[in-house]
């Protein structure tokens, strides 16, 4: 009888998660963003066993829709809560911040271009990759002074697309900030 109670809890505790991560997703759609943070602050003070899995459908939706001051958030209370990221959930990070312009901040997140590429390639969440990724991917890597991630990412780039002059010049460029 005591694990069955256990269990309801666990599940109880699970759904009221996943219902207010879908609070916090329809404050954001409805550009509601200081009503979805006091939600976000809520669900990070509220349960103290959260999981990265407990923050996958709010980083999905800033991921598609990039809000990286809004990842940074989520990031921090995730931080200060001591949830360590899980594979989702730093590609899903990665993706909105590099998306957003906030390539500093990728360089603090514990991946690296050529650890995202994998990732990308093994667990395509819905938003894929696409030649604007690869841009954001090389200027970090250019950022980070990476030269065998923007190596590594140029072969995957024209393993997917056919070379036109502007990304061509964007690759020549980053090869170009190294000092020989």
């Amino acid at each position: 009888m005591i694990n069955a109670s256990h269990e309801v809890s666990w599940h109880s505790s699970e759904s009221i998660t996943r219902s207010i991560q879908m609070q916090i997703v329809d404050a954001l759609r409805l550009g509601e963003r200081s009503k979805a943070s006091n939600q976000l602050l809520n669900l990070g003070h509220g349960n103290d066993l959260l999981r990265a899995d407990d923050f996958v459908y709010i980083l999905n939706y800033r991921a598609k829709s990039p809000d990286p001051l809004f990842v940074m958030e989520t990031w921090r209370i995730m931080d200060e809560k001591e949830i360590s990221l899980n594979n989702i959930c730093s590609l899903l990070m990665v993706h909105a911040l590099c998306k957003g312009g906030y390539l500093e901040e990728v360089g603090f997140m514990p991946w690296n271009a050529n650890q995202y590429l994998d990732l990308m390639e093994r667990q395509m969440v819905g938003m894929g990759k696409n030649e604007v990724t690869y841009s954001e991917l090389l200027k970090l890597a250019v950022w980070k002074q990476n030269l065998p991630a923007a190596h590594e990412i140029w072969k995957d780039y024209i393993k997917h697309y056919s070379l036109s002059i502007i990304p061509l010049q964007k690759f020549i460029w980053s090869f170009t900030r190294w000092e020989i």
